[in-house]
């Protein structure tokens, strides 16, 4: 269920205040269903909430990607996001995703708190010293506003600091222009911002990487900060990204997620030798293609695992 708190005569927004794990959005739901083909092996649905939607992430990571507008565009986002965070830079992507998402949940949050302190409430700056000015002021001032009512004409100034220039570029983020959309409150127009999680699909479905990586029974609202927190789940996961479909699967059936993750050594080398290797009648084909050759270079293996690793 979405909740929707609106501000209206003064400012209106529109926010999603809470978000039940159990529904998916009607955007996640359309694209989960667009294709009308069943599921196949190694492509299963996963239950991973992605805060804010995929073009907020996107935004905040930076990362373009190719088909936005396609129906595969959900289906492929986490993969696409695990590849580019992956790969070297000079920033560090990551840690700027998770700070926007501590800002969007700390803004779903206060947005709670003003529901309880002032429910029923609809806020209006044009009506001063009353319970609705309160709670238009209070959430502007959470924004990074302050608000100058001392003339005839209701002024907001920017606050200067980390957090307020965090906070507006989360605004940014979420396709809110803060110049325009600021001077629009001042005015007293509405303004309507959607704020809205998404849930995409995750290969091998959620279970697999709770069980196998993170040990841990995540809930389907956390699953994504852990990936976001984690270098190793995300090489793992665009190393699998990389590998054609047939190849995909066997080496999940032979090797699955656990002896990829646990070494970080191999969660890099699995990440730069994926795109190398090829799955032909039931046999991993190694780069080159020469076996014996590697049979001599390499320590005898037992299974996919140790080849993996030895590589």
């Amino acid at each position: 269920m979405i909740a929707r708190t609106f501000l209206t005569a003064g400012l209106a927004f529109t926010l999603v205040a809470s978000f039940t794990p159990g529904a998916a959005s009607p955007a996640a739901a359309t694209a989960a269903t667009a294709s009308g083909a069943p599921e196949a092996p190694g492509q299963a649905v996963g239950e991973v909430v992605v805060p804010g939607g995929i073009r907020f992430i996107s935004n905040a990571a930076g990362l373009r990607l190719v088909s936005m507008q396609s129906d595969a565009a959900s289906g492929d986002f986490l993969n696409e996001l695990a590849s580019f965070l992956s790969a070297p830079t000079v920033l560090d992507y990551s840690e700027r995703v998770g700070r926007m998402v501590e800002e969007l949940r700390a803004l779903q949050s206060f947005l709670a708190e003003l529901d309880q302190r002032h429910g029923g409430v609809v806020p209006r700056l044009a009506d001063r010293g009353s319970a609705a000015y309160v709670r238009a002021t209070e959430l502007l001032e959470f924004l990074g506003f302050r608000v100058l009512d001392d003339t005839d004409r209701i002024q907001l100034q920017r606050r200067v600091g980390d957090r307020h220039a965090r906070q507006r570029q989360m605004l940014g983020y979420m396709g809110v222009s803060v110049p325009l959309q600021s001077r629009l409150w001042a005015a007293g127009e509405p303004v309507v911002l959607n704020v809205q999680d998404e849930r995409v699909p995750i290969l091998f479905g959620a279970e697999a990487w709770t069980t196998q990586v993170f040990e841990s029974d995540l809930g389907d609202d956390t699953l994504f900060d852990a990936i976001i927190d984690d270098a190793r789940t995300r090489r793992v996961l665009a190393g699998y990204a990389a590998l054609d479909r047939p190849t995909r699967e066997w080496l999940f059936a032979e090797v699955g997620l656990r002896p990829l993750y646990r070494n970080p050594d191999v969660a890099d080398g699995f990440l730069d030798l994926a795109p190398y290797l090829r799955v032909v009648d039931g046999a991993l084909h190694l780069p080159g293609g020469d076996r014996d050759a590697w049979q001599a270079i390499l320590d005898p293996w037992d299974d996919a695992a140790d080849l993996i690793a030895a590589l």
